[in-house]
């Protein structure tokens, strides 16, 4: 297992969604939870498993926004997500895209604890099958770079 590649997605998903459950609305908005299973052969993370679930709450014109927890079971270990974003329907199609960090349950995997990821969630309402596509989003610095011919701690 290997850091991803720049056009080479983490993982590529495959199930079907377990369950579906009404929950209560919030400021009159339905929202529903949707679990689903799947099992993965492409992407850098190698042959796994995965399970998600997330809670979408409808926002009117056929939009959404969401938040939700996944497991994915890899060789080298097992890694916890978050996800949160957007998404609609469209026909028959439930479409979620939005953004994932992880935490690694094994050392080997620490590297994941760093990545965020940028994905795109595909259910077809009428069969129930579901596609997750995650990819590695390029990282983001997190501190002013240093003024040429500068070493270590700002002076400021």
């Amino acid at each position: 297992m290997h850091p991803p590649h720049p056009h080479e997605p983490l993982l590529v998903l495959r199930g079907r969604v377990e369950s579906r459950r009404v929950l209560r609305p919030v400021a009159n908005a339905p929202r529903m939870e949707i679990s689903f299973s799947g099992t993965c052969s492409e992407g850098s993370l190698g042959a796994a498993s995965g399970a998600c679930s997330f809670v979408a709450q409808a926002n009117g014109g056929g939009t959404y926004v969401w938040h939700g927890r996944g497991v994915f079971f890899l060789p080298d270990g097992c890694v916890s997500s978050r996800s949160w974003g957007r998404g609609l329907r469209d026909g028959h199609w439930l479409i979620y895209k939005g953004s994932m960090t992880f935490q690694a349950h094994a050392t080997v995997l620490n590297w994941l604890d760093i990545i965020e990821a940028a994905f795109e969630y595909r259910q077809d309402m009428l069969s129930l099958d579901a596609t997750l596509c995650c990819h590695a989003v390029p990282a983001q610095p997190r501190a002013l770079p240093l003024f040429p011919n500068q070493e270590g701690d700002s002076p400021c």
